[in-house]
């Protein structure tokens, strides 16, 4: 485990020797997501906060996209399913016909091969 420890510590100054670190503080954090993110940081990270943020948000900027991606098309069937499920009834307007002796009959359909 220290060699394991030694060796993250070398590659943080390797890392840190050519950027910039700044220190952060967050407050309000719920309890358990602060004792994942703790967890996290000991078993990825040896412990070190900052670089499991680092990897954290990494990790989120590379799968938003394909995240947005999906909801969107996931978005799109709810709609398509929606109007499959309550499609909206058409009232047929009936069609109304009058004969010589002024007599009106109503139909549905074409007349005559017209709509």
């Amino acid at each position: 485990m220290e060699e394991k420890t030694e060796e993250i510590n070398d590659i943080k100054n390797r890392v840190f020797k050519h950027s910039k670190a700044e220190a952060l503080e967050i407050s309000r954090v719920p309890i358990h997501t602060l004792e994942s993110f703790k967890e996290f940081s000991n078993l990825e990270c040896a412990g070190d906060y900052g670089m499991a943020l680092k990897i954290l948000v990494d990790e989120h900027l590379a799968i938003q996209p394909a995240f947005n991606a999906i909801t969107s098309v996931l978005d799109e069937h709810e709609v398509r399913i929606a109007t499959l499920e309550n499609p909206e009834k058409k009232e047929e307007k009936k069609k109304e016909i009058k004969t010589l002796s002024g007599r009106k009959i109503e139909y549905e359909g074409k007349e005559n091969g017209k709509d």
